[in-house]
């Protein structure tokens, strides 16, 4: 009797949970709170400039002066400003004049500042009147006073720091730092032993 009696209301419960249940389902009385909208989105790039830090001779000897110049890019791009951060070993290298290049008809020194303490340059330059193309945005001139260790770089940019200021080719709009890739190269110098 207790199977005979199962059965039906079996049945029933499943008729009700059917009837009721179907339609609120994984529902509940409790409050919703919304998912928050996260911005995953990353700022387009607008812009392109390559800055190349480059030696004028590619290997000097210890006791030498060696030049580095700081050359830009900006294809279609004009440029009006170039913030050049470098790293530098100062038991290496002595920093001993900065001077703007040829990239801008007027150039305008606006940063320099040499920290021989901890090896730190940081050096701006731009002009009232835009440049587009390729040039010299200043020319680092140094001494070398020693043999860098593991034959790492004697000179390097700061990436995160270092920036060229661009606007669109017809000057209709300015280019935000994070609208702006800028491409890094750096050459190597050879410093060889004195004989």
């Amino acid at each position: 009797t207790d199977m005979k009696l199962w059965l039906p209301i079996s049945l029933l419960i499943i008729a009700a949970i059917l009837d009721v249940g179907v339609t609120n389902f994984g529902k509940s009385n409790l409050p919703v709170t919304p998912p928050v909208a996260t911005d995953l989105s990353v700022p387009e790039i607008g812009a392109q400039a390559n800055l190349l830090l480059q030696p004028e001779v590619s290997a000097v000897p210890v006791g030498s002066e060696a030049s580095f110049s700081v050359t830009v890019d900006t294809g279609s791009f004009r440029t009006f400003g170039v913030e050049g951060y470098f790293d530098y070993d100062p038991a290496v290298l002595t920093i001993l004049s900065i001077e703007p290049g040829n990239l801008f008809d007027r150039p305008e020194v606006l940063l320099t500042s040499i920290d021989p303490t901890i090896g730190r340059i940081s050096y701006a330059v731009g002009s009232r009147t835009s440049a587009q193309g390729k040039g010299i945005a200043f020319t680092i001139r140094s001494k070398i006073k020693s043999l860098p260790q593991n034959g790492e770089l004697v000179l390097s940019f700061n990436q995160q720091k270092s920036h060229v200021s661009l606007e669109a080719s017809d000057q209709s709009k300015r280019f935000s730092q994070e609208e702006t890739l800028v491409v890094f190269e750096e050459k190597p110098i050879t410093i060889l032993a004195q004989e």
